[in-house]
């Protein structure tokens, strides 16, 4: 539960969900997971929640900061709109999470720009949870004419995991003034010890 607090209207109920996993947020384990709640009297399974007394004040909800805490604003920020998407691929019984944000900041100067965002595409299968996938795509892109400033970097990367593995792979590439100015790539694999 995320929030810190949370009022209940009278007639309104709480559905308690229990996994082994919080994809994309927590890696899948790689064995399939066996729950038992033990319901009954005195020795079975509750969710003990903080409950305000009947006769406690109330109060309003705060109203909700839009703004930075007193930090002042440097420039200006111009994004794309951000994007967090699910699919779900009924006949290949998987899930991925799609998520997307990109945008270009003015630097203080006025002139020089970074335009800079990450795409990230995570899927899992609920028959076979010991082998997901997380792909991303980083861009940064440093312009500045005044300056003849004009770099681009550009990594992606996966992760893809078996019962016993995590496979890591990495590609670098940075252009300067639109050629190529270094490029490098890692592979590696990862024992998962129980992770």
């Amino acid at each position: 539960m995320r929030a810190t607090a949370h009022r209940f209207l009278p007639g309104h109920r709480i559905r308690l969900s229990v996994a082994s996993a919080y994809w994309p947020v927590i890696w899948p384990s790689p064995f399939a997971a066996e729950y038992a709640l033990h319901l009954g009297e005195a020795d079975g399974s509750r969710l003990v929640l903080p409950v305000l007394p009947a006769d406690a004040p109330r109060r309003s909800v705060p109203p909700f900061k839009t703004t930075s805490a007193g930090l002042p604003e440097y420039g200006a920020y111009h994004e794309e709109p951000p994007s967090w998407r699910i699919v779900e691929d009924v006949l290949e019984g998987s899930v991925t999470v799609v998520t997307r944000e990109f945008g270009e900041q003015v630097l203080p100067d006025g002139k020089a720009t970074l335009y800079s965002g990450e795409e990230l595409r995570m899927t899992a299968r609920d028959a076979d949870p010991a082998h997901a996938l997380m792909e991303n795509e980083v861009a940064y892109r440093l312009r500045d004419e005044d300056q003849a400033i004009d770099v681009e970097i550009e990594a992606s990367g996966s992760i893809a995991s078996t019962e016993t593995d995590f496979a890591m792979s990495v590609r670098l590439g940075v252009r300067l003034d639109g050629k190529p100015f270094f490029e490098r790539s890692w592979d590696e694999t990862i024992p998962r010890r129980l992770v």
